[in-house]
């Protein structure tokens, strides 16, 4: 049967996490996510929160957020870590029904996930099913562009970053293209990228919106 984990460190096949809070990752991340983020209060879904500190932001922000994650480790932290939300052990291809607001979400959030996982149109098409009409998808995932793929041939570091020896790790690399193409197949539209982390075109993360058809 396939599994797949949203986000963690990898410990004996499943993710798990050592600490709940700020992880590295989410200082170059949450600013530019935060900046696309319209100012009206949202029904917000965070797919594969971790141990729940994006959640926490968007709720300081005045969003009502839930947050779902595979790892029960990485609820368990984000529950002990931010008491006053909502967190459940649940994948990103369930029937989350039970979870959303009358109508769907208005936002679903999913950082650093998608590529970890073995079914990721599968994982779009329930986003979409779970979204209003006329919602948004916001997600992120590593930046892969011509630049950044000859400097990590020139410094022979596609081992490293492949990351082989990383149990659960990333399984799929992703170009505007292809992520673009993906969406549309699922139903999305209007795709807008940005950019986290590092130099322009040596980036860490894109990021992207898309919007369900209304």
């Amino acid at each position: 049967m396939e599994s797949d984990i949203s986000s963690g460190v990898a410990l004996e096949g499943q993710y798990s996490w050592d600490r709940g809070g700020e992880h590295s990752h989410h200082g170059y991340l949450w600013p530019s996510i935060k900046a696309l983020l319209p100012q009206r209060p949202l029904d917000v879904l965070d797919a594969g929160c971790g141990t729940g500190f994006i959640s926490a932001q968007m709720a300081q922000l005045g969003h009502s957020v839930v947050g779902i994650d595979a790892s029960p480790n990485g609820v368990r932290l984000a529950r002990l870590t931010y008491p006053h939300l909502r967190f459940e052990v649940q994948s990103v291809y369930d029937d989350l029904m039970i979870l959303a607001p009358y109508g769907g979400w208005d936002l679903i959030l999913s950082v650093e996930v998608i590529e970890h996982l073995f079914s990721p149109k599968r994982f779009l098409e329930n986003m979409h099913r779970h979204l209003r009409p006329g919602g948004t998808l916001l997600l992120s995932t590593p930046y892969h562009g011509y630049l950044k793929n000859l400097a990590i041939s020139l410094t022979n570091s596609w081992d490293r970053h492949h990351t082989v020896d990383w149990t659960c790790g990333h399984i799929k690399f992703f170009s505007h293209c292809t992520l673009a193409k993906m969406l549309a197949e699922t139903g999305f539209e209007a795709p807008l990228f940005r950019h986290a982390g590092r130099l322009p075109l040596l980036w860490k993360s894109t990021i992207c919106m898309a919007v369900k058809h209304a």
